[in-house]
């Protein structure tokens, strides 16, 4: 079941941001990424956070990811109808084939 409350417009403060680089590679077929604050300031503001922000840039990038999904299935259904359903289901495979992967490939050295 989906919300249909209205979304209040909310006014963003975009110069207060955390800014977090994203660095991409290919390497054969796949494709990697790491990510780190992009400034000292950047890690200081992180670092005031819970948990050193690392709950609020993992949160941060799971909705980027919803997000390009959505605009993705959005742009190969070329309508709303299923848009939900459709994101749900690359969601999902993508959960199923990654998670494992991403454990197996956990280094706890220097922990």
């Amino acid at each position: 079941m989906s919300d249909t409350t209205p979304q209040k417009s909310v006014e963003i403060n975009w110069e207060a941001s955390v800014k977090v680089l994203i660095e991409m590679v290919q390497h054969e077929d796949s494709w990697f990424s790491k990510h780190q604050p992009l400034t000292n300031e950047d890690y200081q503001q992180l670092l005031a956070l819970p948990s050193g922000g690392m709950t609020q840039v993992s949160h941060t990038l799971l909705m980027e990811a919803i997000k390009r999904e959505v605009y993705l299935s959005f742009y190969a259904l070329k309508s709303k109808e299923d848009l939900e359903g459709r994101v749900y289901q690359v969601m999902s495979e993508i959960l199923k084939r990654e998670i494992p992967r991403v454990v197996e490939n956990l280094k706890l050295e220097g922990l």
